[in-house]
């Protein structure tokens, strides 16, 4: 009988690993070209090479601990806190854990306001907006481009400036160390983004997705300092010819755009809407009037449930206000839809009560503006309770004449910004709105000009 043979597992022969490759080579865990001074393994990659030193060892990676999806929440913060465990945010965050320890910080000031940025302006930004670009893609970015990091160690600076801020919005132009530093990082990132143009010009290539996130941290800061007519100024220098092979990086983008101008574009009610035909208006405006009322029946069986979901909770205060702003636009649809293409809506047919609609709006968004304290800075990305706010302060008919003076007096007693929206300057404009249409009615009732404090 044949001797069967067994073959011995193969074994790479045994090497010592190299030691004397670069510093960043060694973090990254890749072998390392040996050139000097700089090593192609680098520069190649748009790295920036540390140098050789011998005696650099590598940090020992920890076991991470594996974090569900949902804990996206970042822990309480402590105030008197400066310095944080770095990778233990990101962790949290669901942002790349390997990121962080690859940026090269030069200053005790930029690590400062990277982790400021990493446990309070990046978790605040991604939840007014639902969108991964300030947690993840934006670091990504940073990792490759030393234009993005400045710019985000800038944003952190600007955002640690208005949180720890008590003043006017006029104040905030005042120089301090926080906007000098912040203008500091802004002109570095300029700085980087003009070699990086001119190197793309030898090679033929323009990373326009690298200009675009950069213009969209400088209108944040440019936000968070008041100034919108600078913010929309950079976002309107934003590349054009955009090709890019990352379809889906480049649509966040693109929505973290349409929500920074949604609250602007919403005021400009000249805009006109030339659809295809009437056909389609029509069967759009019941496809979104269906699936609402689907929302509202789930609702309601939902309050047979749990009737406590009509009092102001944190998480159902936001869902009511959801809803009642979707049913206050598609209601505002339906008389244009039937003045200008004769369509009756679905809507036309149930009773509404605008003043009841209001009313009942009021409760939840005073209870989330209780969340926190009206002299706390607060920065949101996206338009949220202070659009609400001026909608009712502006819309809202004449018999909620005290509910429009409340929800103007809440936007000017707030330190709040959301998107382009100023909620104390806000509360100024609605103040003066409300006196001069106080002012033209009673002028053309024959009763008079009112004398504060007459009733």
């Amino acid at each position: 009988m044949a001797a069967t043979l067994i073959a011995r597992p193969r074994t790479r022969a045994y090497k010592p690993k190299a030691r004397t490759g670069c510093k960043r080579c060694k973090i990254r865990r890749v072998k390392c070209d040996e050139t000097k001074p700089c090593c192609k393994r680098c520069t190649t990659t748009g790295r920036i090479c540390d140098g050789y030193d011998p005696r650099f060892v590598t940090p020992r990676r920890s076991p991470l601990t594996r974090i569900p999806p949902t804990s996206t929440s970042p822990p309480h913060p402590n105030p008197s806190q400066e310095v944080v465990d770095f990778a233990s945010e990101l962790r949290s965050f669901n942002a790349p854990s390997f990121l962080l320890p690859l940026l090269r910080l030069d200053s005790d000031d930029e690590r400062i306001n990277l982790q400021f940025y990493m446990k309070h302006a990046g978790p605040t930004l991604a939840r007014s907006s639902n969108s991964a670009f300030w947690q993840r893609q934006v670091l990504q970015a940073a990792h490759q481009h030393a234009s993005v990091q400045h710019c985000i160690i800038a944003l952190g600076a600007m955002h640690r400036r208005f949180s720890k801020s008590k003043l006017t919005p006029n104040d905030l132009d005042l120089p301090d160390p926080h906007l000098k530093f912040t203008l500091q990082q802004s002109n570095k990132a300029i700085q980087q983004l003009l070699r990086d143009q001119i190197e793309s010009d030898d090679t033929g290539v323009v990373d326009n997705l690298t200009a675009m996130t950069c213009c969209i941290l400088f209108g944040s800061m440019a936000n968070l300092q008041g100034q919108q007519k600078a913010a929309l100024d950079h976002l309107r220098s934003e590349p054009v010819d955009i090709d890019t092979n990352s379809p889906w990086a480049l649509f966040e983008l693109h929505c973290r755009i349409e929500t920074l101008l949604k609250d602007t574009l919403a005021l400009n009610r000249s805009c006109v809407v030339s659809p295809a035909t009437r056909d389609d208006i029509e069967h759009e405006h019941a496809l979104l009037v269906t699936r609402f009322q689907r929302i509202s029946n789930t609702l309601d069986s939902l309050r047979t449930i749990a009737p406590s979901i009509n009092f102001p909770a944190n998480d159902s205060s936001k869902t009511m206000l959801l809803v009642t702003d979707t049913y206050h636009w598609l209601r505002s649809s339906v008389e244009p839809l039937q003045r200008h293409f004769n369509i009756i809506s679905p809507l036309s047919t149930i009773s509404h009560d605008p003043v009841e609609h209001f009313t009942n709006m009021m409760p939840h968004m005073k209870h989330l503006l209780s969340l926190t304290s009206p002299s706390t800075p607060v920065y949101s990305a996206a338009p949220g309770l202070l659009f609400a706010l001026w909608r009712i302060g502006t819309s809202a008919p004449s018999p909620c004449i005290a509910l429009r003076r409340e929800a103007v007096e809440l936007m000017a007693k707030h330190s709040r910004r959301e998107g382009m929206f100023d909620g104390r300057l806000a509360g100024c404009i609605g103040r003066i709105a409300l006196a001069l249409e106080q002012s033209a009615a009673r002028r053309e009732l024959e009763l008079g000009e009112h004398v504060e404090g007459s009733g």
